[in-house]
């Protein structure tokens, strides 16, 4: 829970530093599909009633590429008190204008 939160569950978000793709549950609870690269969203919304403090809280995370955070064996995600939206990598607009390369190509 991040800092200058009380200690009961409040709504948060869940962010993936070094993250690539994949899936995440909380708690048994399914969050959601990331794909920070693709945007337009870096965070997802975790919702109070999926938190506890009474256990620790089971982060599952399936990673479907590869985690570059994991790369020294410290995988983590970063819970954030704000969201992260309309973000667009550099990687994914160069994915993109590829993309649209090859669209013109075959006009």
């Amino acid at each position: 829970i991040p800092s200058g939160i009380p200690d009961l569950p409040q709504d948060t978000f869940i962010k993936f530093p070094g993250w690539t793709k994949g899936q995440i549950w909380i708690n048994g609870f399914n969050l959601g599909r990331y794909w920070p690269a693709r945007g337009p969203q870096v965070t997802l919304y975790v919702p109070v009633n999926i938190l506890t403090t009474s256990a620790p809280n089971n982060i599952t995370v399936l990673e479907l590429e590869h985690a570059t955070s994991c790369d020294a064996g410290n995988c983590f995600v970063e819970f954030v008190d704000t969201p992260i939206l309309n973000v667009i990598s550099e990687n994914a607009i160069g994915k993109i204008e590829e993309f649209s390369k090859a669209e013109i190509g075959r006009a």
